[in-house]
């Protein structure tokens, strides 16, 4: 949930960069994190060398949660609950996802892993947001 609220912050101040950055931080922490900030609470997003270093890539971000979101419930799902001392998945994971290394596009890693395109799905799931 933090992600996604660092995400939409950013967003917002480049959609609207001439808004209250401090009333955008207390509406985004309420709103994605369930914290409501007082007036005086000192602003957090000024502390973040993120925004200026790396500008634009909270996005990628979500995508690795919602990769391994995915990639998390398959393993579960071939595996089982024995799957963290089962060789077969370093051998599943070598197969499918790094075998071929870049002459397979990304995505089409993730479909052919886990039997359909990246979606949101799991990572909605693991943040109890969706069943």
């Amino acid at each position: 949930r933090r992600t996604l609220k660092d995400f939409f912050f950013e967003y917002e101040v480049y959609k609207n960069p001439d808004r209250d950055l401090a009333e955008l931080e207390r509406e985004t922490y309420l709103k994605y994190l369930l914290v409501e900030l007082d007036e005086n609470t000192p602003h957090r997003f000024a502390a973040s060398i993120r925004y200026t270093m790396y500008p634009c890539y909270y996005q990628n971000y979500i995508l690795s949660h919602m990769i391994s979101a995915q990639l998390f419930e398959v393993l579960v799902s071939k595996f089982g609950p024995g799957r963290i001392s089962n060789p077969d998945v370093s051998k599943w994971i070598i197969s499918y996802l790094y075998e071929k290394g870049e002459t397979e596009e990304w995505a089409d890693r993730i479909r052919n892993a886990t039997g359909k395109s990246l979606e949101t799905g799991a990572y909605l799931r693991k943040l109890k947001i969706m069943n």
